[in-house]
């Protein structure tokens, strides 16, 4: 379904070379969920750069469904591929209501949108917006700019998932939001890969999630997959095995070897 085949990506300013991502292979099958976790600067976020196209390979080749996209543009590929980043400003357009930006996700798979308001659209949006139990089904006409973060988040899942991708990435989509909200999206997130048996990349610092979520793990550094776990062995291991894994091979990163800690409960007068 997807495949990287001895990917490099190196990024070059000056006399400065970055090696970002090193020779890398990776492929995906159809309904395939993979975590990926690593530490800041593991070639994580460059590594769905380049599946969405919004960066190419230096060398080597990225292939979807058979075919090669390497040169494809980002647009071209959204066609195919939905994607949910970590700001919540960042995934909805601001200035368009609720209603248009859900008419703008339609628009990804070529549809018009001259006539994407009419009334049976309107409703079939109200009852898509009124899955996400947030709310947004009765704020159509409200600005995207005065939504929630979780608001602004639950509305980028529905966009990304809206007209159902080959290839849906998540890029610690989230690490900006509050624990309540983040498990919310989380719930959403998976209620929809679920319901449609979506092809899913999550990149996540939060190794419970990496864990809990999906049916295979890598773990990234230094712009190379430097192990990999699926079925079984992943639902078995715990994230003190992955802390251990990280730490066997030399990899210190303090926000992947924080335990996470409880959050105790708000006392406030």
């Amino acid at each position: 379904m997807l495949g990287l085949q001895n990917v490099t990506r190196i990024f070059q300013s000056g006399a400065d070379r970055v090696t970002a991502i090193r020779n890398l292979d990776l492929a995906l099958s159809q309904g395939d969920f993979l975590t990926v976790i690593g530490s800041n600067g593991a070639g994580k976020s460059t590594l769905l750069n380049l599946i969405a196209g919004t960066v190419r390979p230096t060398k080597g080749s990225v292939m979807l469904n058979g075919h090669d996209v390497s040169t494809m543009p980002a647009y071209l590929r959204a066609r195919e591929i939905g994607r949910i980043v970590q700001n919540p400003l960042a995934g909805t357009a601001p200035t368009m209501t609720v209603a248009e930006n859900l008419a703008i996700a339609l628009k990804r798979k070529g549809r018009s949108l001259r006539t994407a308001l009419p009334r049976h659209r309107r409703n079939e949006f109200r009852a898509q917006l009124a899955q996400l139990q947030v709310g947004l089904e009765d704020r159509m006409d409200c600005q995207a700019s005065l939504l929630s973060g979780g608001e602004r988040q639950a509305l980028a899942v529905l966009m990304a998932t809206l007209v159902s991708p080959q290839l849906l990435l998540l890029d610690e989509h989230t690490a900006a939001l509050d624990p309540r909200n983040a498990q919310m999206i989380m719930e959403l997130t998976t209620r929809f890969v679920e319901e449609a048996k979506l092809t899913t990349i999550m990149v996540t610092h939060n190794m419970e999630q990496a864990i809990e979520m999906g049916n295979r793990l890598v773990m990234m550094h230094a712009g190379a997959v430097i192990h990999s776990i699926g079925g079984m062995e992943k639902a078995a291991s715990s994230v003190m095995d992955l802390v251990e894994l990280f730490s066997g091979r030399n990899v210190v990163d303090d926000e992947l070897l924080l335990e996470r800690v409880a959050e105790a409960p708000f006392l406030g007068i």
